[in-house]
């Protein structure tokens, strides 16, 4: 039984792999059932355990293997069935495609236990439909969809007794699973939780539930504030997660209590920002990073957001939040984009953005904006200035991000120009921690391994660092204590992780996705593109200057491990955005290095020619 499982996880994990479009479209279908004949086997195989465990006795008919084999406990016999299951490894071109028996059925996919011993309902298709693949081979995505839909809708009438299905119900009939419901989350007959939804409430529960995730157990309150613009999934995977570390630090340190401590207030400044500032007010400002690596799987409840402002309901408070006493530090992850600097690098005043801030600063929507009106308020009441902590990928981003800022602040306002250029200080950052967009299915497995039904959960890597050049002018967290590294100088470090890191995200999304993968871990394991990233690596060490305390090769190493875990299912589509800001970032400069030094630029011109493809 567990050789034959073994087998069935191989032969599912290879009908990932494909890379023909068109077999995409109904390779769902065979990857639904030899999930669901592995997981069938693999839940009979654990329940087997138990029960021999407990009993030291099971009787033969309990313990079926994956295709209906049974084991005589006492002899260790396995006994096929007359007529066995058809092997996994054979597939008909004119494949049969069995439908779920009621949407309920469809929802619950794979993560169901129902779903994995109900058969199809008679009543709603007492046939199988049959979709031949060879018709589809030219055919463009959307028409080939329509095409399933048709078919189902012929078959079903072809059956008078038949339910009747609306488009929606054929379309979710079509595409009834998502590959973390199984592929990231194998079947376990974990015990029953009861789910708890992320709240103050459910921190005081927590010894009681003997929850696995960690929690907050210190003080949700500050001294001071860092206000953080553009609360994502990085920030909240990243910034948040180190200011959480350092307040249970301080929590299990009573001996090294600080003077001062400093809490998170998020700001959304955009209209589509109200999503995440409903989940933080819902949710008490708390959520959950689900981190996920071969090293196992781990919930961690963060606290470090104390409060969430989100500015087009009030700009006002959102200005005078900066505008504070309080406030020490305001960070950002706003992305290139949210830089508004033109391919000159210089501020873009053809940006409707800044063009609307410029002309009312009263109601920013630019980080810029908000920023120079805080820095106004304080500057006019003869208040200290304030730490401007950048932490997205870009380079040299605390010296680019004041370049653009003290431009804007010039249109403004050239004595406060002057102030901020004396009293304002702007330190580099090296951040990294893979962070993919969060799935439905991140939130499944929340409930189902730890009880915790969060509306927006983070799911990241175990990985992190953080590199930060120690120059701030209000004071600061005591970040080193829970790994942060404080330099004089990140630009090395900045370089390295720029230009192999997501230089290297880039190199592989678009060639990955030429290649018809979705995932990132898969494509690694396509021997093209795996083959390629290595050498992609190695072409650019030289022109990656000297790392303190930091092999490089060793680095690489462990990128290339780093880019294949299988378990956080990053998307090669999320690598693949913004590539014009991304591909200007992290490879114009090794482009011009590598020609100076009269090193070969081939790798570089095959992810660039990707990226022109794509």
């Amino acid at each position: 039984m567990v050789g034959s499982n073994l087998v069935a996880a191989l032969d599912l994990q290879s009908s990932y792999c494909l890379k023909e479009s068109s077999d995409m479209l109904i390779d769902s279908y065979l990857i639904q059932q030899r999930a669901n004949v592995f997981r069938r086997g693999y839940r009979n195989w654990r329940q087997f355990a138990t029960k021999r465990q407990q009993h030291n006795a099971v009787p033969v008919t309990e313990i079926k293997g994956a295709e209906g084999e049974v084991m005589d406990i006492a002899t260790g016999v396995i006994t096929v069935p007359a007529q066995p299951v058809e092997p996994l490894g054979n597939r008909n071109l004119d494949m049969k495609l069995p439908l779920a028996r009621s949407r309920d059925s469809l929802s619950a996919g794979f993560g169901s236990r129902e779903a994995l011993s109900s058969p199809a309902s008679p009543a709603l298709l007492p046939s199988a439909i049959s979709i031949n693949r060879l018709s589809r081979t030219n055919l463009d995505r959307q028409s080939a969809h329509n095409l399933s839909l048709h078919a189902l809708q012929d078959a079903l009438q072809a059956h008078p007794g038949a339910k009747t299905l609306s488009t929606a119900e054929l379309d979710e009939a079509l595409h009834p699973e998502h590959w973390t419901k199984f592929y990231i989350t194998p079947y376990t007959e974990a015990p029953k939780k009861k789910i708890l939804p992320v709240s103050t409430a459910m921190l005081e529960l927590h010894m009681e539930q003997a929850c696995k995730a960690k929690m907050p157990t210190y003080k949700r309150s500050a001294d001071y504030w860092m206000v953080h613009l553009g609360v994502g999934g990085f920030h909240r995977s990243h910034q948040a997660v180190y200011t959480d570390l350092l307040l249970h630090y301080y929590e299990n340190q009573k001996d090294a209590e600080p003077d001062e401590v400093f809490g998170i207030c998020g700001m959304g400044l955009m209209p589509w920002d109200s999503k995440m500032y409903q989940t933080m007010l819902d949710q008490d400002n708390l959520y959950t990073v689900l981190s996920r690596s071969d090293a196992g799987t781990d919930a961690h409840v963060v606290g470090a957001i104390m409060e969430y402002i989100f500015a087009p309901d009030d700009h006002d408070v959102a200005i005078e939040k900066l505008a504070a006493p309080e406030t020490r530090i305001v960070s950002l992850t706003v992305t290139e984009k949210g830089y508004c600097q033109n391919v000159a690098g210089v501020l873009d005043m053809s940006n409707p953005m800044v063009m609307h801030d410029l002309q009312d600063l009263d109601h920013p929507q630019t980080a810029l904006g908000m920023i120079t009106a805080g820095m106004l308020r304080r500057k006019e009441r003869g208040m200290d200035s304030l730490t401007v902590l950048s932490c997205d990928n870009m380079p040299e981003n605390g010296d680019t991000f004041k370049k653009i800022l003290l431009e804007f602040v010039h249109h403004v306002d050239p004595a406060l120009e002057e102030w901020m250029k004396e009293h304002t200080s702007f330190p580099n950052t090296m951040v990294d921690r893979i962070t993919p967009v969060t799935e439905e299915q991140h939130r499944i497995i929340l409930k189902d391994e730890f009880g915790i039904d969060d509306q927006w959960p983070v799911v990241a890597e175990h990985y992190g660092q953080w590199v930060v050049e120690d120059h701030f002018v209000g004071g600061r967290p005591d970040w080193e204590k829970v790994g942060v590294l404080f330099v004089p100088d990140v630009k090395p470090y900045e370089y390295m992780k720029l230009r192999l890191l997501n230089g290297g995200h880039s190199a592989l999304a678009y060639l990955s996705y030429l290649a018809g993968h979705l995932f990132v871990d898969l494509a690694m394991g396509d021997a093209a593109v795996g083959g390629f990233v290595v050498t992609y690596l190695q072409s650019l060490k030289p022109c990656i200057p000297e790392v303190p305390g930091v092999n490089l090769d060793e680095y690489s190493d462990m990128l290339v491990k780093r880019f294949s875990n299988p378990y956080i299912k990053d998307k090669v589509e999320r690598l693949a955005e913004d590539g014009s800001k991304k591909l200007y970032n992290t490879m114009r400069g090794p482009i011009l290095e590598l020609t100076h030094l009269h090193k070969s630029t081939q790798c570089i011109a095959t992810a660039v020619a990707g990226f022109i493809k794509f």
